[in-house]
């Protein structure tokens, strides 16, 4: 039986399954991620939403000042719904690529290292990129 750390690995040669096979071991990682991203970006997109409805609601307000803030807080609470959830998604999103992106690149480089350790010195030689 062959020792299995002295095999050769076999690494993709074209460029995209080559990242995929350095990326699939974190795919629910890599997802979770994107998807913080994608709820912090549409928390963005609203903010000029609740600014105009803001604007909107004390435009058409007609009650004493005293109650202003009552009547607008639906769109006030909305706005500030939506700064909290750009400030927790870019966080969350950030600490999940603190705790994985370290070990991608460790990951990475141990493979790509472990495969050259196998190849001549033609190898090197006759490969410059």
């Amino acid at each position: 039986m062959e020792n299995p750390s002295r095999t050769i690995p076999q690494l993709p040669t074209q460029p995209w399954p080559f990242v995929l096979h350095f990326l699939r071991s974190f795919k629910w990682l890599i997802g979770l991620m994107a998807s913080m991203e994608i709820a912090q970006k549409a928390c963005q997109i609203l903010i000029p939403y609740s600014f105009k409805e803001i604007l909107d609601g004390a435009v058409a307000f007609d009650g004493p000042k005293d109650q202003l803030f009552d009547y607008l807080n639906g769109p006030l609470s909305f706005f500030a719904w939506m700064c909290l959830g750009i400030l927790v998604f870019s966080r969350a999103s950030g600490a999940l690529l603190v705790y994985f992106g370290p070990r991608l690149r460790k990951m990475t480089r141990e493979k790509i290292y472990h495969y050259l350790q196998y190849q001549s010195h033609r190898y090197f030689i006759s490969n410059f990129s």
